[in-house]
């Protein structure tokens, strides 16, 4: 069985990709797996937001998720 939810991508993260897609997965998928699907690496994520609060890698997905992934941010 699959899941959908949709997914909001920040800054270079939508470089080659999209701004905001609905997103098939299979059901009991995490974070980690999203990113696998969609071929950002780990280390390029800084920020998961799910459902307007703040997210984990591990975190489990549920049908109609919001996710948010926002890149690193750099400064000095």
């Amino acid at each position: 069985m699959t899941i959908r939810v949709r997914v909001s991508l920040y800054s270079s993260l939508r470089i080659d990709r999209f701004a905001e897609a609905k997103v098939e997965l299979p059901e009991g998928a995490a974070v980690t797996d999203l990113l696998d699907k969609l071929q950002i690496p780990l280390q390029d994520v800084g920020i998961v937001v799910v459902n307007a609060r703040s997210g984990t890698f591990q975190q489990k997905l549920q049908a109609d998720d919001r996710i948010t992934l926002i890149p690193p941010i750099g400064g000095g």
